[in-house]
């Protein structure tokens, strides 16, 4: 599979729907930048690329239980420090972002959509608006390009379950 190329594609499915992935040089195109999402490549040894993960059952199970409640603003301040932890909190879906392969969402810790995170997702679609309970990964940070032109740097997650919240409102902790 060509690697760089995929990037590219997920890159630019991406861009159309938050107006641009974050370039390492700040141009908002190419290659995304920052984010754990699935390890080097051969081509370039520290590149991480904007992708999915798809958890088996077990994975799953392993992360619900290991699972802790996490502040957005712990999260934000300590994600590189944090990543490969599993955290569980409530969201708001503030925006769905889907490609071919897998769901992104921008998940909002605060009704204001002010306290977002980043995360992929290879299940069922959530709408935005939908209060969710989610099980993720923590992977470092991912950066993109806001539609007012502006970078944007927030948490990225490798969601590994999402199901929408019993109680219908946004909370820090699931």
């Amino acid at each position: 599979m060509d690697r760089r190329g995929y990037l590219t594609g997920v890159c630019a499915t991406i861009t159309t729907a938050v107006a641009g992935c974050g370039g390492s040089d700040g141009s908002g195109g190419g290659t995304p930048t920052g984010s754990g999402f699935q390890g080097p490549t051969e081509e370039d040894n520290e590149l991480v690329g904007l992708q999915y993960r798809d958890y088996t059952d077990s994975e799953v199970e392993t992360i619900k239980a290991e699972a802790q409640g996490v502040e957005y603003d712990s999260l934000a301040r300590n994600a590189e420090d944090r990543e490969g932890d599993y955290i569980k909190f409530i969201a708001i879906v503030a925006q769905n972002l889907e490609t071919d392969n897998y769901r992104a969402f921008l998940l909002s810790f605060d009704n204001a959509g002010t306290q977002l995170t980043y995360g992929s997702w290879t299940g069922d679609r959530f709408l935005e608006g939908d209060v969710v309970s989610v099980w993720a990964e923590v992977l470092g940070t991912e950066t993109y390009v806001q539609g007012t032109g502006e970078q944007k740097t927030v948490p990225a997650l490798s969601i590994a379950d999402i199901e929408l919240a019993e109680n219908g409102t946004a909370t820090s902790t699931a």
